[in-house]
């Protein structure tokens, strides 16, 4: 297996990594030295603390702790995403999706121009 987590960890704030070692209850020595099958615990607890910690309405805030754990779902997530070749898939469908809307938008305005003085006289 790739190191797909541990090539992540160089992308945590310090504020993410004392958050990991907090509630994982591991140093930062033990983290950045963790293996991959460790950090995709890792990964699993970031998940748990951030469903557990999604605020019920939408009228609540948002705890640090859910932001927190979020975030570095987030950051795991997108590069195991990215190494499975999600991201590009996405990006191409994104990017068929973005250029039927330019075509779209085009076709709707072409259909409201007022039509020049040389057609009105055809």
């Amino acid at each position: 297996m790739e190191d797909i987590l541990r090539n992540e960890l160089k992308n945590l704030t310090d504020e993410q990594i004392d958050f990991i070692c907090a509630e994982a209850k591991i140093g930062k020595e033990n983290l950045m030295g963790a293996t991959e099958e460790e950090l995709d615990g890792i990964y699993d607890l970031m998940c748990d603390i951030e469903i557990a910690e999604i605020p019920d309405s939408d009228t609540e805030e948002e705890s640090d702790r859910c932001r927190l754990a979020s975030s570095i779902v987030t950051l795991f997530g997108n590069a195991i995403a990215e190494a499975e070749g999600y991201l590009d898939e996405q990006e191409e469908q994104d990017s068929e999706e973005d250029q039927s809307g330019v075509e779209l938008l085009r076709e709707f305005i072409l259909s409201k121009k007022k039509p020049d003085k040389a057609e009105e006289n055809e």
